[in-house]
């Protein structure tokens, strides 16, 4: 295809479940045409719609079979294992028909994303497959770990389900190439999807560490995005009506929420360097306007530090650790640089918590 791949990976195991037999079996190779898997027991170009699609359709109609297949990836197969406590998860334990190994999140790759292998053939992905405690009974019985665990170990985790595009075969150590979606693809859609993953990840990695310090966070969100909303919603609602005052009241709350989240996760950021060594030229350099910082100019067996601030004002030297200590080291700090620049002003801070 023409399409770039947003990733590449390999095939490590391919599996078929027997409509006879209680547990998939390992196979040298799948072959598929327009059905599915050729001896699978979800092999049809139709299926009866289940729980799955009762939204949608009566229990038993039948529709198009779009779980012809189920497919997983090694790195998230050790993430379950994890969760569940044991020591390992292997390929065709949870019905998967075909493991991969070096395709990041998979499981939350785009619907309609195509899977293209080495013999040509190609998988339409339907989107995430839902654990089931089908798959935790499976797991109970080779693993031991309690089948209602696996859901929850499982969420987000357990692959993807896909049909049959083009037929042909699969074979472990086959390369994989994943490609998107028709219309997202090219290195823009790379770069993009790249953004929001970093985004996401890095958003992620602020609450953990802003929940490590504030534990309530959370329920501090959802309690100011809820009363910011209700106050702003109730009087525009009372002129005019309610669905006109949550649609002015909920972006409202969120930016409260967002604001309040922001600070809070600030203050996380600073108790979690509190008293170390740079500390407070950490916070320097998050300040707004012309700066320029030079960190650590001076340096003591202690871990005395001066550090340097050039602006408008003129210099700045900021140094941290016991006051006793500091002032010669600003002394001699101060004495160079005004070797250097005889005609600017020369200030000086000194942080630290220590008495001494």
């Amino acid at each position: 295809m023409k399409v770039s791949p947003i990733a590449t990976g390999v095939v490590v195991a391919t599996h078929v479940w027997p409509a006879d037999s209680d547990i998939p079996v390992g196979v040298p190779a799948l072959d598929l045409d327009w059905g599915g898997v050729i001896g699978d027991r979800h092999h049809g170009v139709t299926m009866a719609s289940d729980t799955r699609q009762a939204d949608v359709f009566p229990r038993g109609t039948q529709i198009r079979n779009h779980r012809q297949l189920s497919v997983v990836d090694v790195a998230e197969l050790a993430e379950i294992a994890a969760a569940l406590g044991i020591d390992e998860l292997a390929p065709g334990t949870i019905a998967d028909n075909i493991c991969t190994s070096g395709i990041p999140g998979l499981t939350v790759l785009e619907p309609m994303t195509r899977l293209e292998f080495a013999s040509g053939a190609v998988l339409m992905t339907g989107g995430r497959n839902a654990p089931c405690t089908i798959a935790g009974r499976m797991v109970q019985a080779r693993y031991g770990s309690p089948a209602e665990k696996f859901p929850k170990a499982a969420f987000d985790r357990r692959g993807v389900t896909a049909w049959v595009e083009r037929p042909g075969a699969i074979r472990p150590g086959d390369e994989v190439r994943v490609l998107p979606p028709t219309g997202m693809s090219g290195p823009r859609y790379a770069a993009r999807m790249s953004k929001i993953r970093g985004y996401l990840s890095s958003l992620r990695e602020n609450f953990t560490l802003t929940r490590k310090v504030h534990r309530w966070v959370g329920l501090e969100m959802l309690a100011i995005f809820i009363g910011v909303t209700a106050l702003v919603a109730v009087p525009v609602s009372f002129f005019l009506n309610w669905l006109t005052g949550l649609l002015i009241g909920m972006p409202v709350g969120l930016l409260a929420m967002t604001y309040w989240f922001s600070r809070r996760a600030m203050n996380a950021a600073y108790s979690q360097i509190e008293g170390q060594a740079g500390a407070a030229v950490a916070v320097i350099q998050q300040m707004r306007g012309n700066w320029s910082v030079t960190p650590a100019v001076a340096v003591t067996k202690n871990s005395d530090i001066v550090s340097r601030v050039v602006g408008r004002p003129g210099v700045v030297l900021v140094g941290e650790g016991p006051a006793q200590r500091i002032s010669h080291l600003l002394a001699n700090e101060r004495k160079k640089t005004a070797r250097w620049l005889p005609e600017v002003p020369i200030y000086e801070i000194q942080v630290g918590t220590d008495a001494d």
